[in-house]
Formats: C-alpha cells, structure tokens, sequence
C-alpha cells in the first residue's frame, strides 16, 4: 500500500491526506477499530528525502517536510527545515564556507532536538541524525591543520558522490 501510494504521489502528483484501516473483526459487530496508516506514508517520504539528500546533496523536499513540521516560527524543525534549504544551495554552489557554518549550525540543532521526543517523530529525529553524519566532515574546525583535512574531506566526498 505504501509503495503504491508513493508511486501515485510520483507518477499523479496526488495528495495524500488520510489512509486509514477498519480493523473488522467478525467477533466484535460493528466496533470495528480504525487504524490511521498514514504515518507510514509519511515516514516513507521522510526516507526518501533523507536518501535523497545524502546521497544527492539535495536537500529540498526534506527541508519542505521538516518545516511543514513546524507549529510557530521559533520551532526548532522550522530552523532545521532552513538550515536543510541553506546546507543544499550552499553544497550546489560549492560555497564551502556557508556549507561548513550550515553543517555546524545544522548538527547543533539537531542535538538540540528533545531526548523525549515523541514516538510520532522519533524516527524524524534518527534520519535528521544520519543527515548530520553524512556532513560532518564539513563542520567548522579550529586549527589550520584541521582546516586542511576538513577541505581534504570535503572533496573526497564532492567525488563520492559524482557532484
């Protein structure tokens, strides 16, 4: 179902805004429990954009889903959202100064994320965690020895992935 749903998002440009299950059982007459499977759809998503983002430096559709997250302007997926959108035009311009303040800022919010997160965003949290692995070689350094390995790093992972 999930795969079929993701294929129509693709291929339809559908909006999927509710997937649901009747849990008939045949024992229990007509209270029937209702199953929302919609996280699943979400989450599927989620996994995308992630893979999309490290493998592909881009990072759009994950900064869009994270920010829709979001419930005021001072919500910290919104800042992550933001940072996603600066990190992604920052590694296609190769501007590797605003990609290192960008992947320093971004691994810091992440962390910042609260450890008792929801079990709803649980999984948001563990993706956004393996993004700011995949760009951590690009965070801000403190010597000039350390400076000439993050830049080694960096263009090791700029061949990496063909960009």
């Amino acid at each position: 179902m999930s795969a079929a749903l993701s294929f129509l998002q693709e291929v339809r440009d559908i909006k999927v805004q509710q997937v649901v299950y009747g849990a008939y059982h045949k024992d229990q007459g007509i209270r029937t429990p209702i199953i929302d499977l919609k996280p699943f759809v979400d989450l599927n998503r989620w996994v995308n954009a992630t893979h999309t983002f490290v493998h592909y430096a881009q990072g759009t559709e994950l900064a869009q889903i994270t920010q829709k997250m979001a419930t005021s302007a001072r919500d910290p997926w919104r800042k992550i959202g933001q940072r996603l959108s600066e990190l992604t035009s920052a590694l296609q311009l190769v501007h590797l100064s605003d990609v290192s303040r960008y992947a320093t800022e971004l691994s810091r919010l992440i962390d910042e994320l609260p450890v008792d997160i929801t079990t709803e965003y649980l999984p948001n949290k563990i993706l956004l965690q393996n993004v700011a692995a995949e760009y951590q070689a690009f965070r801000q350094v403190e010597t000039v020895h350390d400076e000439l390995h993050r830049q080694q790093s960096i263009i090791r992972w700029y061949l990496d992935h063909a960009l």
